[in-house]
């Protein structure tokens, strides 16, 4: 009798041990939206995928996995070290959606949890974006690299453009607006997007101001040197590609970039954003400032003290070049449909993401200088983008190794743009303690073949 009691306890015990495993390997692998495909035969050409939107909206729940439970409480940790009001954070593994959680609050009055949903200002990273649709256009025959901008045979042909100061403008080329070389210089030494008040006074114009207003200031300016041979970071540069798109395309630059470049992804919610608390758009976060951080005078010129997040940046302004907002979720889709890898079809060619990711800098004293194309830097290691204003931080990481993510805040730190260096140090340390990555998918795909 107790060999067959001690045999019944064996048996019994190896079950649940059996059922144990079974149900830390669908925890791991996320049932609930795992699904499997059909393969192709071993002589068909290879399955990919197109992305296509979640059927449901994404809940922080759904990433709830035992094997990225690591990634939960080092987020959390991070966010309260830097006392950060909320973050969200999307992460991809070979074109597959396998985490997007968000932490904290995105409304920390109302106490309004954060959620993969809510959207965000994702500055700089927006020139990713206009980057791409300028090579769309490109592979088109709608534009090339080396056409010029300005002058009577340059894209931007109206009158308004044919009155430079310094004629060095009008060699200024497409390729040096993508790259920082168009070689701008003003009397204010300062970014012109993000000195509007100076500007209207300057040109004795009533703020605030619109694109026209700064870029009649830019060519009363002198230039710094010959377009093509000094780099340096230009918001201006990219609000002109705002408007070659715009003169191109004779659609708004915004209207161009959802039809043409987001909507074939199946990226439906991006859009420019606005200026203040009060037109926010639907599941837009509420954006802080850093504790200390000083008033701006607001931008419509009424000499009113304001935050730098509602007034003190003119963000539907900075359009092309910082004015989008978008998900992590979302934006991690167009950052797969641009990452030169087989898992989700690119929506340019390799040629084409070759020179966004590294073009000649044979012009430059520094020959071996790579020249990205929206991005803000790439290496044999990874493709990074970082956006940063009053009330954001932003960045996208594209891997080698197929890992690609998108973290976004909504309360900027008082280390300003240098923040993006901590952001991206603390998560190579978070995603190098994940020993295994869940085979799930939490995008909604379809499969595609490609010939």
């Amino acid at each position: 009798m107790k060999k067959q009691a001690v045999f019944k306890v064996t048996i019994i015990g190896a079950v649940i041990i059996a059922l144990t495993t079974f149900l830390l390997y669908l925890a791991s692998n996320g049932y609930h939206c795992f699904s499997v495909a059909k393969q192709p035969a071993t002589n068909a050409v290879p399955l990919t995928y197109r992305i296509v939107p979640p059927r449901e909206p994404l809940q922080n729940s759904n990433s709830d996995t035992i094997t990225l439970q690591v990634i939960d409480s080092a987020v959390e940790k991070f966010r309260t070290r830097w006392l950060l009001t909320g973050l969200s954070l999307a992460i991809a593994q070979h074109g597959r959606l396998i985490y997007a959680k968000g932490f904290g609050y995105a409304n920390q009055e109302k106490q309004e949890a954060m959620t993969p949903q809510h959207r965000f200002r994702i500055a700089s990273v927006s020139k990713l974006l206009t980057a791409a649709a300028v090579m769309q256009l490109v592979e088109r025959g709608r534009v090339s690299l080396s056409d010029k901008v300005f002058g009577r045979n340059g894209i931007l042909s109206d009158s308004m453009y044919l009155h430079a100061k310094d004629k060095r403008i009008y060699d200024i080329e497409v390729r040096h607006l993508l790259q920082h070389t168009g070689g701008w210089r003003n009397i204010f030494r300062a970014d012109p997007m993000f000195i509007p008040l100076e500007i209207a006074a300057h040109m004795r114009h009533s703020p605030p101001i619109n694109l026209d207003v700064i870029i009649c200031f830019m060519l009363s300016q002198k230039m710094l040197a010959q377009p093509g041979t000094f780099f340096d970071y230009s918001n201006f540069g990219y609000c002109l590609l705002g408007r070659i798109i715009e003169k191109i395309s004779g659609q708004s630059y915004e209207s161009y970039v959802q039809q043409h470049l987001l909507a074939p992804l199946g990226i439906r919610h991006m859009q420019i954003g606005r200026n203040r608390y009060e037109e926010r758009l639907p599941n837009e976060v509420t954006y802080y400032d850093h504790p200390g951080a000083t008033l701006r005078p607001d931008i419509d010129g009424s000499g009113k003290q304001v935050t730098r997040p509602y007034g003190g940046t003119d963000v539907t302004l900075l359009g092309a070049a910082g004015g989008w907002i978008a998900s992590p979720v979302e934006l991690l889709r167009l950052v797969l449909s641009l990452d030169g890898m087989a898992s989700v079809p690119d929506i340019l060619s390799q040629e084409s993401i070759r020179q966004m990711t590294c073009y000649s800098a044979s012009n430059l004293s520094d020959t071996t200088r790579c020249l990205e194309m929206g991005w803000r830097y790439c290496n044999e290691r990874e493709w990074v983008r970082t956006g940063y204003f009053g009330g954001t931080h932003a960045v996208v990481c594209r891997r080698q190794d197929g890992i690609a993510w998108v973290l976004l805040c909504n309360q900027s730190s008082w280390r300003g743009p240098y923040f993006s260096f901590e952001l991206l140090s603390e998560m190579e340390k978070i995603l190098s303690t994940v020993k295994i990555f869940p085979q799930r998918n939490l995008f909604s795909r379809e499969p595609v073949y490609q010939p």
